[in-house]
């Protein structure tokens, strides 16, 4: 019997033609029902139950023809052939039959349009779904991972057309200003007048709080629960009421100590190592001058890695706080931090090591964007391979999931759709980004995210657990909370005295991205920064007027140091734009005479002018330089000049000061203001004596 003949019963042409019927309507049944079936089980979007629906379809006559063919036992070299010649039979046999299909048609476009009838009022007609808007503010250092597991949420709570939320995610990690924004209703501190006056601290009021560590969420409720109990706020600043539960965590990340240099290549060591050996091992491979991290004032990670790295490099914590600020442009987060070896990929900074989260490094690694301001580079290939170091004292980053709660938001739905999604991401970390499960377990695979840290001819692999620590390791007194660490951090910092003064000039104003701005939103982080004895002040500088200085502020501790601290950013809010450029060199020279003598910093806030309007300055950059290092009553003055311009430090007097100065332009135009509050904040650090 031939091939083709296998579809017609032996009994003769009405025989067939029974059977053909019977066959047709088994398969449009079996497959209309089966796809509806397979489609309403699976927890999928719209789009993807759709095709699932559609496969099904599809799937079923070609199983069955897979099934006729074998069955009739076709040797094997004829069997694609005989497998489309019944195919084609089938397909041809449809076709010619199809109105006896037509009830399996209509029943199965009859249940799909009830199943999904709010897709076609709603989605189909534009008509909104009214999903809630759920508010998360996330570390830098994590936004990579945690946008792509939000966006996975969405598709997969998004049936039927419609969302169940939207996810907008902030970053942010500085834990003195969460502090601050828990407690001032996420509104700027120190702003008089009524709410609707008043703008938001850090973006939207978030639902949900991800840090990432348990200490940094206990240190932000301790803060509001002191805050609540002693009187303080306006009654304008509503504060937060955040909901700590340490199972619900998104996942795990270990720190770790990151260089180009790969020290184990060929030893007999599987890691992880002690701190102290790692670091010695790279010393000897000639990589630790510097080691960097991210600053501990805007990046709670380096913060809670802070204890360990004192007691590691062992030579007391002013000096080991100076050694991690040598390289002197220590950024605000890690991610800024791995950006510079991505935007130097041509020739990236060498015998230097970072210490930075497993996860950041693995965002780097695969060449996706990092934190807000680092977009991956065109050319993947072009990246440097930086090689992981773990330690037993580095800690595990354990991201525990807070949902927060604002006095006059907290409905029924909202609360429903902030729970839901905080339950399915405690159920579903973002493995797939570079986060490990919340008991330090790696997935598994050459092609997971961690995956590409993995070099098959190193001893010292990636480990497939690294369960997070009781705390954080280091000296004692600085490991017993987040607020020991700071103090032990804040100890070992010298005490600075600064002089913010702004370029006021109507060029501060003109470009597309205005300068003052930005220059406002780099010196309050600055201050917020400032801890205690520290002293402040700012002033402004323009032509005709002279330069112009407010009373100089020094922290003292308490409350007493936040009010200081709000004063001080209010005044630098309220400066505006007043008056043309005044020539930098003659602006510094002029502030110079006015300083008290003594160690201090002049941070020159310009947008970097230009040649036409220094033409007619007294002192050129040189002989403004032969000035200050010949004025023994202001020796100990370093004077460090930021660009905030679009054209940051590549030319003009900015550059022409600082390199004449011998204190670099610090570009404060790229990365974001913490970033450039960090390389301020470092090179202070470096270059004040203990």
């Amino acid at each position: 019997m031939g091939v083709g003949m296998a579809v017609d019963a032996p009994g003769g042409p009405d025989g067939g033609k029974a059977r053909r019927e019977r066959l047709f309507g088994w398969l449009g049944w079996v497959g209309g029902t089966g796809g509806i079936a397979a489609a309403l089980g699976a927890d999928l979007s719209f789009r993807n139950r759709l095709l699932l629906f559609i496969g099904v379809l599809v799937a079923v006559p070609l199983v069955m023809t897979l099934g006729l063919t074998l069955r009739d036992r076709v040797p094997k070299r004829d069997l694609p052939r005989a497998f489309l010649r019944r195919l084609g039979r089938i397909c041809a046999l449809l076709l010619h039959q199809s109105a006896r299909a037509i009830p399996a048609i209509l029943a199965t476009v009859l249940v799909w349009t009830a199943v999904h009838w709010s897709f076609v009022t709603n989605g189909a007609s534009g008509k909104s779904c009214e999903p809630a808007d759920v508010r998360v503010t996330v570390s830098p250092e994590s936004l990579t991972a945690l946008k792509a597991a939000a966006h996975r949420y969405v598709e997969d709570k998004s049936g039927d057309g419609c969302r169940k939320a939207t996810i907008t995610m902030t970053a942010n990690s500085s834990i003195s200003d969460l502090r601050e924004g828990f407690a001032n209703g996420w509104l700027e501190p120190g702003v008089e007048g009524d709410t609707s006056e008043r703008v938001p601290m850090l973006g939207p009021r978030p639902d949900l709080w991800i840090p990432q560590t348990t200490l940094a969420a206990k240190d932000v409720i301790a803060h509001l629960d002191e805050a609540q109990g002693d009187g303080q706020g306006d009654g304008l600043r509503e504060k937060a009421l955040l909901d700590l539960d340490e199972k619900k965590t998104a996942g795990t990340s270990p720190m770790v100590v990151a260089s180009l240099s790969d020290a184990y290549r060929g030893s007999g060591s599987t890691g992880p190592e002690g701190l102290q050996s790692v670091l010695n091992r790279l010393r000897q491979q000639g990589v630790l001058d510097p080691l960097a991290r991210a600053l501990p004032d805007t990046s709670e990670s380096a913060l809670a890695a802070t204890p360990a790295l004192y007691q590691a490099l062992a030579s007391g914590d002013g000096a080991a706080e100076r050694f991690l600020n040598k390289d002197r442009l220590v950024p605000g987060d890690a991610t800024a931090l791995l950006c510079r070896f991505r935007e130097q990929s041509s020739a990236p900074p060498g015998g230097i090591a970072v210490v930075v989260p497993e996860n950041t490094l693995a965002d780097y690694a695969r060449n996706k964007e990092l934190g807000t301001a680092c977009p991956p580079l065109a050319n993947a290939a072009a990246a440097k391979r930086l090689v992981p170091y773990y330690t037993e004292e580095l800690p595990v980053l354990d991201h525990p999931i807070v949902q927060v709660r604002w006095p006059g938001e907290d409905s029924e739905k909202r609360r429903a759709a902030i729970s839901e999604f905080r339950d399915w991401l405690a159920s579903h970390p973002p493995t797939e980004e570079g986060f490990r499960d919340a008991n330090g377990s790696a997935p598994t695979g050459p092609k997971t995210a961690l995956g590409v840290l993995t070099d098959p001819t190193r001893n010292n692999a990636v480990p497939p657990r690294m369960p997070p620590h009781e705390g954080l390791k280091g000296a004692k007194g600085c490991v017993e909370s987040l607020k020991a660490a700071r103090a032990c951090y804040e100890a070992a910092r010298p005490n600075a005295v600064l002089t913010l003064a702004f370029d006021i000039s109507g060029s501060m104003g003109q470009t597309a991205k205005p300068a003052l701005p930005r220059a406002q939103d780099i010196a309050q982080r600055i201050v917020a920064a400032a801890r205690t004895r520290d002293q402040i002040r700012w002033a402004t500088f323009s032509s005709p007027a002279p330069v112009a200085f407010e009373q100089p502020v020094t922290i003292a501790t308490g409350p007493k140091q936040q009010e200081q601290k709000n004063a001080l950013q209010a005044g630098i809010r309220k400066i505006t734009l007043r008056g043309g450029d005044r020539a930098l060199a003659d602006a510094v020279d002029s502030m110079r005479g006015t300083l008290r003598p003594g160690v201090q910093h002049l941070v020159v806030l310009t947008d970097g002018q230009t040649a036409r309007t220094n033409a007619g300055a007294r002192y050129s950059p040189g002989k403004l330089a032969e000035r200050l290092r010949g004025d023994k009553a202001q020796s100990d003055l370093r004077v460090l000049v930021v660009s905030v311009g679009p054209d940051g430090c590549s030319a003009g007097p900015a550059k022409a000061i600082g390199d004449a100065v011998g204190e670099p332009c610090i570009d404060g135009s790229a990365g974001t203001a913490a970033d450039a509050a960090g390389k301020i904040i470092s090179s202070v650090i470096e270059s004040t004596p203990s």
